[in-house]
């Protein structure tokens, strides 16, 4: 999972070079592999926001509505949602948290699991 909150000081540049080398880098592995995008921010813009999560599995921290808009303006049914106690509603527990987003959590084929994120402070 590579952590990519606006707070951190990255350009929206910044992301898309990380994202494009972890891409490549998990593209060229033997086995099943995938990789996540942990995001939250007030600033990007729906595009920008498509072009930063990209080919990963997107694990959006829903803690704030336009969080929520972003994620579901993706368009991608199974988000590893992202919620912790801390967070505002609907962030704050795991049943508002995947339910305000369409679709449904992260479904990992290998066992059939849906999977999303508890931030632990």
């Amino acid at each position: 999972m590579v952590d990519e909150e606006q707070a951190y000081g990255f350009s929206t540049s910044d992301l898309e070079t990380l994202n494009t080398y972890v891409e490549d880098e998990v593209e060229s592995t033997v086995g099943v592999a995938w990789w996540a995008t942990e995001n939250h921010t007030y600033s990007w813009s729906q595009s920008t926001f498509d072009t930063i999560t990209g080919s990963s599995v997107p694990a959006d921290q829903i803690a704030s509505s336009y969080m929520v808009s972003l994620v579901n303006g993706l368009g991608y049914s199974g988000n590893l949602v992202t919620w912790g106690s801390g967070y505002p509603y609907p962030g704050d527990t795991e049943a508002t948290a995947d339910a305000a987003i369409n679709g449904t959590p992260f479904l990992w084929q290998e066992n059939s699991t849906y999977w999303d994120n508890e931030f632990e402070p």
